[in-house]
């Protein structure tokens, strides 16, 4: 991979910096963000010594050195984490999560928690990992604000923790933009915040003093108090911070938040960061558009996935759905414990299930053995049972038809986890048949019932290519491929097709531009990684495919 000149940094010395970087914050930089860091260090160094004259310019060689050998200075470290760190986040960002919150989750702890303010100690201890400059651990104290005033002897204690001292100091602050309240309700922002000036809002004094922020470095050990202490808090949000740790850091940091769980604790962490939490004492839970992990074992009855919240914009899941083993090194050791979200009512409901995981499995089978016409047979016959009760046969897929509601199985997975995997099958051996049209029904169908997953995206280009016989023309593909892009970033089918569409077109600036981030994430792979919607092929042979 080429480097950038722009501070004659070698390959060593990035590698190394990298490998400091990670030990000491438990940032990851593989080669395909070195540019990234480079940009880092660089932005560290002209803040530092541009705003502190007591430091020669010439200083700059000793502070890559200080680096290398991790023995920064304290305030130099402070400056790099600011330009290492992202401070993307505003208030009440994910509806889905903070409805579940404020209807389900939060009420249930007050009302099931024993401790109460009368007993001169906090009911409920909430921590946000990982705050940012503190729209989360605010919109938290906000919504506690509401509930507890309907539960007027109950009391809590929202801690909140960044390695960025920067955002600390502007969370404290309590000012904020408009840009902080794009997802914020107006009735909210007039309760809440003082307009002092145009464009900056003050969050009032009350609601600040409900949280306590502390920096903490999730790579230190041991951690400050209170967070080093065991079965401290019933809920932990650690969200957007995971994808940028290593498979080591991940595993390690989970298990420590586990630790600092109550009995029934729990954990929150972003949609996409769902496939990285693997630890056999946290059960995963669903709700409409949200994933949360529970501490202890799994129960048999446990919330319903058909909630009664008047949840907005539902959004489903993006785990790594994928019928393949993910593209990230990270993953390949395991995929979720996917647990079902039912009631003992649901499970009485069904003597046997009509569709499970082994079922899945059985028609995977078929289509890697080329068997394309019994599988095909298979899953519709299987679709079909679904909607068909017992002894009756269906004499169309009816569940094809109509997505608006699947019901449990009784073991394994959730039909709503298990139907988007048998449909994506499904519509690869409708293709492999020749039935593109029939393909391209299901294929739509499946990215509206998982409007996240880049595997259906990307597959319905695949399906729109096959249809249309003036491939230049062909805007429904470029359309899918782009959103394939924007769900997933480093898909590297998508770019590789991208980049032979501009081909044809003459583009060749664009072509180049999408081959080549091809191979940068490809570089960054392991070799042996099989690439997301390949049919098995690995990152090495895609390489070769696209070197040649």
């Amino acid at each position: 991979m080429m480097m950038q000149k722009s501070m004659g940094l070698s390959v060593e010395q990035i590698d190394k910096i990298s490998a400091v970087v990670l030990s000491k914050t438990g940032l990851y930089y593989p080669k395909s963000r070195w540019s990234d860091l480079e940009k880092a260090i660089k932005g560290a160094m002209d803040e530092f010594y541009c705003s502190n004259a007591e430091y020669d310019f010439s200083n700059r060689d000793a502070f890559i050195d200080r680096l290398i050998h991790a023995s920064l200075l304290p305030c130099e470290e402070d400056v790099l984490i600011q330009h290492l760190t992202i401070g993307e986040t505003f208030f009440f960002r994910d509806n889905n999560l903070f409805q579940v919150l404020e209807n389900r989750i939060l009420p249930w702890k007050i009302k099931h928690q024993k401790t109460f303010f009368r007993d001169k100690s906090p009911a409920l201890n909430i921590w946000s990992a990982g705050c940012c400059s503190g729209e989360e651990p605010y919109s938290i104290a906000i919504l506690l604000d509401r509930i507890i005033k309907k539960n007027s002897l109950y009391n809590a204690e929202i801690f909140a923790t960044d390695i960025n001292k920067k955002f600390l100091k502007k969370a404290e602050t309590g000012i904020y933009t408009r840009w902080s309240f794009r997802n914020t309700p107006d009735d909210v922002i007039k309760q809440y915040f003082i307009e002092k000036e145009k464009n900056r809002f003050e969050l009032c004094s009350d609601i600040r003093r409900k949280v306590v922020f502390k920096q903490l470095n999730l790579t230190s050990s041991p951690w400050v108090e209170p967070f080093n202490q065991p079965m401290k808090f019933d809920l932990i949000l650690f969200r957007n911070v995971l994808m940028y740790f290593d498979t080591k850091t991940i595993s390690k940091t989970i298990s420590r938040l586990y630790n600092c769980l109550t009995d029934d604790g729990w954990l929150v962490v972003s949609p996409s960061e769902a496939a990285f939490v693997n630890h056999k004492g946290l059960s995963p839970v669903y709700f409409p558009g949200v994933i949360m992990y529970r501490k202890g074992e799994e129960r048999k009855k446990i919330f319903p996935l058909k909630s009664s919240l008047p949840l907005k914009n539902a959004r489903p899941l993006k785990p790594d759905f994928s019928l393949k083993r993910s593209t990230d090194k990270r993953l390949n050791k395991g995929s979720i414990n996917l647990t079902q979200s039912v009631t003992e009512e649901d499970i009485d409901n069904f003597s046997e299930p009509v569709f499970d995981s082994k079922r899945l499995h059985y028609a995977l089978d078929l289509y890697k053995a080329h068997k394309y016409k019994e599988c095909e047979q298979y899953l519709i016959q299987r679709l079909d049972a679904i909607n068909s009760s017992p002894g009756h046969v269906s004499s169309g897929s009816a569940v094809l038809n109509d997505l608006s509601s699947v019901p449990f199985v009784k073991n394994g997975q959730s039909l709503n986890v298990l139907l988007p995997k048998a449909m994506n099958l499904l519509v690869r051996v409708k293709a492999n048949l020749g039935k593109l049209e029939e393909a391209l029904d299901i294929c739509i169908k499946t990215v509206h019932l998982e409007k996240l997953n880049p595997d259906h995206r990307y597959l319905l280009s695949t399906i729109y290519n096959g249809l249309n016989e003036n491939e230049n023309e062909n805007e429904n593909e470029k359309k899918a491929l782009d959103q394939t892009l924007y769900l997933d970033p480093d898909y590297v089918l998508a770019h590789i097709q991208l980049g032979n569409i501009a081909a044809k077109q003459l583009k060749s600036d664009l072509s180049k531009r999408h081959m080549r981030l091809a191979k940068q994430i490809l570089d960054s792979m392991n070799p042996e990684d099989v690439i997301s919607g390949s049919d098995d092929l690995t990152a090495k042979e895609v390489l070769n495919l696209i070197s040649v």
